[in-house]
Parts: C-alpha cells; sequence; structure tokens
C-alpha cells in the first residue's frame, strides 16, 4: 500500500471516529466502540493506530486544522476593525452551535493530556495551532484599530478560549442565551486586549 493511501485511510478512519467519540467523550469510547459504528473492523483500526490516544489526536488534530481554515477564511478581505470583530464573532458563534460536541470533545482530550492519558506533545502542537489561529484574529483587529495587542499571545489566547469553553459549557447545560453571551463577553474583552 503507498504512504499516500495509507494517510488516506487514517484520515477517514480519524474522521469517522470523531461521531463516536464527540457524543461519549475519551474515557468512555474505545477502539471497539469506534469499530462497531463505523464500516471498518477493529484490526483495520489498530493496524492504522497503535491504540485510542493515537487514534483520537489524529481525529481532533483534523477537526481542529479545519476550524483553523474555516477562522482564517472568514477573515480574507476584511478591512475594518469592526469587521474583524463581526467576522470573528460569527465564525465563533456558529462553531458553538454548529460542531459544538466536537469542540467539547477537544476539551476533554486537552485535559485527559494533564493525567498523561494522551500525549502531551501532540496537544501542544495542536493547541499552539489554535492560538496561532486566535493571536492572528487579534493581531489584525489591533493593527485595524490603529493599536497593538497590549498582552502577550498566551494571554490572549488564554482569554479568547476561556470565554469560549465557558459558552460551550453554558450550551450543553441548556443555556439558550449562550451565544449571545459569548458575543457580549467577547465585545467587552476585546478592546481590552489593545494598549
Amino acid at each position: 500500500m503507498t504512504v499516500a493511501r495509507v494517510g488516506d485511510r487514517r484520515t477517514h478512519l480519524a474522521q469517522s471516529a470523531l461521531e463516536v467519540l464527540s457524543e461519549s467523550g475519551y474515557a468512555n469510547t474505545g477502539i471497539r466502540d469506534i469499530a462497531q459504528r463505523s464500516s471498518y473492523s477493529h484490526g483495520v483500526l489498530h493496524y492504522y493506530f497503535k491504540d485510542k490516544s493515537s487514534l483520537i489526536l489524529e481525529a481532533v488534530r483534523l477537526f481542529k486544522t479545519a476550524c483553523v481554515e474555516r477562522y482564517d477564511a472568514a477573515l480574507e478581505g476584511v478591512t475594518t476593525a469592526a469587521g474583524v470583530l463581526a467576522a470573528f464573532e460569527d465564525r465563533l458563534v456558529d462553531s458553538l452551535l454548529t460542531d459544538g460536541r466536537l469542540h467539547r470533545l477537544w476539551y476533554d482530550v486537552r485535559t485527559q493530556g494533564w493525567f498523561g492519558s494522551v500525549d502531551g506533545a501532540a496537544l501542544a502542537e495542536i493547541d499552539a495551532l489554535i492560538e496561532a489561529m486566535v493571536v492572528r484574529v487579534l493581531d489584525t483587529y489591533a493593527r485595524l484599530s490603529g493599536r497593538r495587542l497590549r498582552v502577550e499571545a498566551a494571554t490572549a489566547y488564554a482569554l479568547v478560549d476561556g470565554l469560549f469553553q465557558r459558552a460551550l459549557q453554558e450550551h450543553f447545560q441548556g443555556d439558550e442565551n449562550a451565544s449571545r453571551a459569548l458575543v457580549l463577553r467577547l465585545r467587552e474583552a476585546m478592546p481590552l486586549l489593545l494598549a
């Protein structure tokens, strides 16, 4: 089998796993669960992934890479700070409402890294990808405002990530205003990040 075909098969398997994982979470999902809900056997999954952790990391990496690409695309052609904020808000709300279960999986997997259940270096790589996207958005917002970020990248990312995670939690607790609250909090926080 060619390297490209192996890569394609791994990608397809990881994408198939996302649905099961997003419903049940990291701790409640095993390779057998994923195999039972997909068109692949347990053996095939183990052929391409050494364990559950490597499969889940590949699935989350694919999802988060696609997310970053959507955020970057949303900012193309935006020429004002207000436009950046509006595009970012729209993307965050859409992501919360459309992909909420997958984002919940990300936070679950990221927490598993604290306990050594998941490869911390791989998680850091995915987190860095997301942080870089958030900082691109904030830098663009600052530049178009004629200002600059007053905090370091990690602080800015932690703030935005925390706002999103809070809204996601509220959303899954049944709060119908979670996305609206996210937008209001973001509008309050963004100017505070500028010097």
